[in-house]
């Protein structure tokens, strides 16, 4: 406990219900020193019963020590989620990825989605190098003679404000428990990277949208069903009408007509709707780590680049798939029907199609609305151009 003599004291009057009153004693200690040359004046106050330590962690949550503290700590510019600390020894590897990728959307109702993948990250990094910080605190930031300051202030004034003995081993000990903690808190929030900063374009995974997805989709004994007609036609953006009118041109159409703004010509179109495939409709493309986490994942997504659509049977690793010829379109914001297909075998898409599998990565942006190609269409049977 702190030495009553060396607290300075005040009467305070508190008010009470009824206006009756009540007196009461409010011990503080004044403290009064340098830091760096940067005066430091604090009234620690309840300091009544107040143990060394207590009183230590009071000075160091003070505004004015706390900045010292902060600023010290960002003079040592830690980076401890840099590529360039670990070089090649250590890296998110695919199946990391596969199964963060795979947990988060799974639980995308619970949790953001981007916020599962990146907290999954922060505890890898901290598996590879736990003590990152403390190496810091020790290595450099002991080594810097505004540290010593700061410990001599410790030592000199607040010590003396406690009426604590200097060269006591526990005293000591107990200061230097007290700074260490500090400054690693200091250190933490100082850091001027995150774990996204040590992905690249060869962290990806390969993604598909599938409308109305649950895990019966792609079960041993399901997909065996022909995809209608009309869920295919949703899902390429033509209304019936539009179909119809195609179809009434018979041989006079040209063979790469389509209503603007569609996926797929009419021709195209034919491959699926004559031959009626089973499966399940799927857009499928490889996505970046980084756009998995930056991307909203409760609104639509517009992505540019490669993709192949069509019909898949994951049951099977068979169907018929097709790369449209825009290079951008918009999804849904259905984070419930995407699906990871990375490492799945023959329920990878560009492992069942491996002629198609090139260029298949995508780039990701948010956007408020998904607009369709025709009003009458459900905005969530399918990707928008």
């Amino acid at each position: 406990m702190l030495a009553a003599g060396l607290v300075s004291s005040q009467l305070v009057i508190l008010c009470e219900e009824e206006a009756s009153l009540r007196l009461s004693w409010e011990f503080i200690v004044k403290i009064q020193g340098f830091i760096n040359e940067k005066e430091v004046s604090l009234d620690i106050s309840n300091t009544d019963g107040m143990g060394l330590e207590e009183l230590l962690k009071a000075v160091c949550s003070s505004k004015q020590v706390s900045a010292i503290v902060h600023e010290l700590a960002a003079s040592c510019s830690p980076r401890r989620y840099s590529r360039e600390n670990y070089g090649r020894k250590v890296d998110f590897g695919k199946m990391f990825l596969r199964s963060v990728v795979d947990d988060a959307l799974s639980n995308y109702d619970t949790f953001p989605v981007g916020e599962a993948v990146k907290d999954a990250l922060y505890d890898e990094v901290d598996r590879w190098d736990p003590g990152y910080y403390e190496d810091l605190y020790e290595d450099k930031l002991q080594k810097k003679p505004e540290f010593t300051a700061i410990r001599d202030f410790f030592t000199t004034t607040v010590f003396v404000a406690a009426n604590a003995d200097t060269l006591d081993d526990d005293n000591q000990g107990i200061l230097d428990d007290v700074l260490e903690a500090e400054f690693y808190h200091a250190l933490e929030s100082a850091e001027l990277g995150a774990p996204v900063d040590m992905l690249d374009d060869r962290h990806t995974v390969e993604l598909c949208y599938i409308p109305g997805y649950d895990e019966n989709v792609i079960g041993v004994m399901c997909g065996n069903d022909k995809v209608d007609i009309k869920e295919i036609l949703q899902f390429f953006g033509w209304t019936e009408e539009e179909y119809r009118d195609a179809q009434s041109l018979g041989e006079d159409i040209d063979a790469g007509v389509k209503p603007a703004n569609r996926i797929l010509s009419f021709s195209q179109l034919q491959e699926f709707t004559n031959d009626q495939h089973r499966g399940s409709l799927v857009f499928a493309c490889q996505m970046r780590i980084k756009d998995i986490i930056n991307h909203d994942w409760q609104k639509p997504l517009k992505v540019s680049g490669g993709a192949l659509v069509g019909i898949h049977r994951f049951s099977k690793g068979k169907g018929y798939m097709v790369k449209p010829d825009f290079s951008e379109f918009v999804l849904p914001a259905c984070p419930q029907d995407w699906y990871m297909s990375e490492g799945r075998g023959k329920r990878r898409i560009s492992e069942a199609y491996p002629d198609k599998a090139d260029g298949l990565l995508v780039s990701v942006e948010t956007i408020d609305e998904a607009p369709r190609a025709a009003p009458d269409l459900d905005v969530k049977a399918g990707p928008s151009v």
